[in-house]
């Protein structure tokens, strides 16, 4: 959930934006997330599948 809340293309269509413009407003964006605000599931749901064990 933190990529969706700091992500300045997310409502843009098509998602073209200049780099330098785009880049400051997702630091803001990060700047300003209250990390107590994300839950457990929704960190563990973002850093994707479980790896498969090596064998």
């Amino acid at each position: 959930m933190a990529a969706k809340r700091t992500d300045p293309l997310r409502f843009q269509r098509p998602p073209d934006a200049p780099f330098e413009p785009a880049l400051h407003e997702m630091l803001a964006s990060a700047r300003r997330l209250d990390p107590a605000a994300v839950r457990p599931d929704q960190a563990a749901r973002a850093a994707g599948p479980p790896e498969e064990p090596a064998g």
